[in-house]
């Protein structure tokens, strides 16, 4: 298995939260439902993170299984996102770059909790145990730290976009966005 496919395999294996090889959309609801409980959001944000939430998965719609436009398999997640990576620099580019950055910056506004334009390690633990990632204190510290590239503390939104893009476009293991999501499916990482 490639490393870029080992990444999408890893994602997947976030996002599919109840296990039963589908990414549905109550897989989605169940991680915003823990980002509103272990972030202790006021209601009008909780509002605003479900429209957001929501505006994610709709992203993710051409994607899904012509059978049932309820759930993505990972062989559809993976095969998608492959082209997305070797599209890149293709005539595709432009639209679907365009896709990542939507989606990575309705991420990084579900993410910044307090609105303040940065992602603080305390609300980037938040997303972690949201998925359902364990231990996620020193799997969150790790990426943090990879992510904030200016190591001030804090996640900015350029830091997070080029943290995705890497994630997302980046075939090779050199890259900051590899463990974005925490150890790759099959890797073993010493905490």
């Amino acid at each position: 298995m490639s490393h870029y496919e080992r990444k999408i395999r890893t994602l997947f294996a976030l996002w599919d939260t109840n296990k039963d090889g589908k990414w549905a959309f109550e897989d989605w609801e169940h991680v915003a439902d823990n980002l509103v409980q272990f972030g202790n959001l006021d209601v009008e944000y909780i509002n605003a993170l479900k429209e957001k939430w929501h505006k994610i998965w709709e992203h993710f719609h051409p994607c899904r299984d012509e059978k049932s436009d309820a759930y993505l398999t990972e062989e559809l997640l993976v095969t998608a996102f492959k082209g997305m990576a070797s599209a890149k620099n293709g005539a595709n580019d432009d639209s679907r770059k365009k896709i990542i950055d939507d989606v990575t910056h309705l991420f990084f506004d579900v993410v910044d909790t307090n609105h303040d334009g940065f992602i603080s390690k305390e609300e980037f633990e938040v997303l972690y145990r949201s998925f359902g990632i364990q231990p996620y204190k020193p799997f969150a510290l790790a990426s943090f730290k990879r992510i904030d590239t200016n190591a001030d503390g804090l996640i900015s939104r350029d830091e997070f976009l080029a943290t995705w893009e890497d994630y997302m476009f980046n075939t090779t293991d050199a890259d900051n966005g590899n463990r974005l999501w925490g150890p790759l499916t099959g890797e073993t990482i010493t905490i």
